[in-house]
């Protein structure tokens, strides 16, 4: 096969969602040339699917294809559970990060407008402000401090009238350059991957309702 050819074939299969990839694998893989599948299954380690996984749908379409009754079907239908609920993990964690990393957009100054500006009283207001944010980007305490005690700094130095002496506009722009400074200076994000009851009741209606187990002769 040649280059164009090759590039061509990389080209529609990752038009393809993820699950079509896989089943493919899975009930149309002798339709193909090896070409084909080897294709498929790079794209899948491209998205983040382990080799492992890969391997274990390869050899549960080879035990499909030699076997019969509930015992493959159990097998397959576990196999792209398992998959998928790889995939909407991974979509949480992504959404959690997109949120995490999401800057101060709206500030309240109205709290701080009777406080003299930078007294011990207005500092500590400000500081509480960027530590709730800091919240849901930093799951320690130090981390928290020295995010929310960096924007402070910053902000000190440049508004040193208070945080009211500009128009509220100005004040998203300089804080947002201000988040992300400071979110440099002290380190990337730390998730929280803990279960949550939310979390595992999310993916439990979720899997409840894909072809794969409603498929499932058990």
């Amino acid at each position: 096969m040649s280059v164009s050819e090759h590039s061509t074939v990389y080209k529609n299969l990752s038009q393809k969602t993820t699950e079509q990839l896989n089943e493919m694998l899975l009930d149309d893989r002798a339709s193909y040339e090896p070409h084909v599948i080897e294709t498929i299954k790079k794209i899948l380690f491209e998205r983040g699917i382990s080799p492992d996984d890969v391997t274990r749908l390869v050899n549960e379409h080879n035990y499909r294809s030699s076997s019969s009754g509930i015992s493959w079907k159990m097998g397959i239908g576990i196999g792209v559970v398992m998959i998928r609920v790889i995939l909407l993990l991974d979509r949480c964690n992504r959404q959690n990060a997109y949120q995490a990393q999401t800057p101060l957009l709206d500030p309240d100054t109205s709290r701080l407008v009777v406080e003299q500006p930078w007294s011990p009283t207005y500092e500590q207001r400000v500081y509480d402000q960027i530590h709730l944010v800091a919240g849901s980007r930093y799951t320690t305490l130090q981390k928290k401090h020295e995010f929310a005690g960096c924007i402070v700094r910053k902000l000190k130095d440049q508004l040193p009238e208070g945080l009211s002496s500009i128009p509220k506009d100005s004040l998203r722009l300089i804080m947002n350059q201000d988040y992300s400074e400071c979110a440099k200076m002290v380190g990337p994000i730390q998730m929280d991957r803990s279960w949550t009851p939310a979390m595992e009741n999310n993916i439990k209606e979720r899997l409840k309702h894909t072809s794969a187990v409603q498929k499932l002769d058990i």
